[in-house]
């Protein structure tokens, strides 16, 4: 018996529910073999993407920070903080970030 919320999974025992099964997976396949896919996502079974991908960067934007940034900004939680600080107290000056135009 399955449990609440979730779909028993079926076999597929019919000739032509396999031969739809083929059909998506041949789509899927030419769709990813396609010139708008990322190439990033044709790699072997591991996707790695690299810290200043432009769409998908992780990497906190401070020079030489290795962190990963947070969801809420370009910054890690270290320097977001240090960031917040400074700007209560009114030290922006204090903060050598040129890249970032702060």
């Amino acid at each position: 018996m399955s449990r609440p919320g979730r779909l028993p999974l079926v076999p597929l025992r019919d000739e032509a529910s396999r031969r739809h099964m083929r059909d998506q997976l041949e789509v899927l396949t030419a769709l990813i073999d396609g010139p708008s896919f990322d190439p990033l996502f044709r790699t072997g079974d591991e996707i790695v993407i690299p810290a200043d991908h432009p769409v998908y960067r992780w990497r906190c934007l401070v020079a030489d920070c290795a962190r990963v940034r947070s969801t809420s900004g370009e910054l890690c939680s270290v320097h977001h903080q240090a960031w917040m600080a400074a700007k209560r107290a009114g030290e922006y000056a204090s903060l050598k970030w040129p890249h970032l135009g702060l």
